[in-house]
């Protein structure tokens, strides 16, 4: 898909901010609150901080203390609150890859948090699948779709990591790919249907000289 690799790249090319990473699991969807527990945890020690009522429905929310199931508006305060305080020290940026498995009380809450980052040093990316369930959790927010690389581009990118392996003949036969080669690999870059087997790295490794 790419989309983790590019959360990746947003996250090295802001030396500036510090990183908060969490990661919609499928098998977690029905946990309440997991993902957002995830994004906190190392921020906990600090809500003794909170207003009274926002620190308690977050320790309802995350099973530290016993009651009826928390009010969802005081849990995204709290967290808003939490991730405020840790970025008055340092600007945040928080990078949330496979939302489309996020549970939804977390969804929620996410989703309140980025709506509500007015004057607060911090920054929200979502990173979806696609094609993804809609969720009308994250709708209103800013979206940027990014569709598969066209075969001039492909090709360029392919050249570009594989430099003069690409360029050498023996497409058919037993050496190195040649140009041929490379048009196919790069016809390839469009997504596949879940499910298709893509070729191995360690059958392609051997074409690519080591420098």
């Amino acid at each position: 898909m790419g989309k983790t690799s590019l959360l990746q790249y947003l996250a090295s090319s802001a030396p500036d901010f510090q990183v908060a990473r969490v990661g919609g699991v499928e098998s977690e969807m029905e946990l309440s609150f997991a993902a957002l527990h995830q994004l906190l945890r190392p921020t906990l020690a600090a809500a003794g901080e909170l207003p009274p009522p926002q620190r308690t429905a977050l320790r309802l929310a995350f099973g530290l203390e016993d009651g009826a199931p928390p009010d969802g508006f005081l849990v995204g305060l709290a967290a808003l609150g939490l991730l405020a305080g840790r970025a008055a020290a340092q600007p945040l940026l928080c990078l949330v890859d496979d939302a489309h498995w996020l549970d939804h009380e977390s969804a929620a809450a996410l989703a309140f948090l980025a709506r509500r980052l007015y004057a607060d040093s911090i920054v929200m990316v979502f990173a979806v699948r696609e094609p993804a369930p809609s969720s009308a959790l994250l709708e209103g927010l800013p979206e940027l779709r990014l569709a598969g690389l066209d075969e001039t581009s492909a090709g360029q990118l392919l050249a570009s990591a594989a430099r003069p392996a690409l360029d050498r003949p023996g497409l058919d036969g037993p050496g190195p790919p040649g140009p041929g080669w490379r048009r196919r690999s790069a016809s390839a870059s469009w997504p596949r249907p879940r499910g298709t087997r893509w070729p191995s790295s360690r059958s392609a490794r051997g074409w690519i000289p080591a420098s």
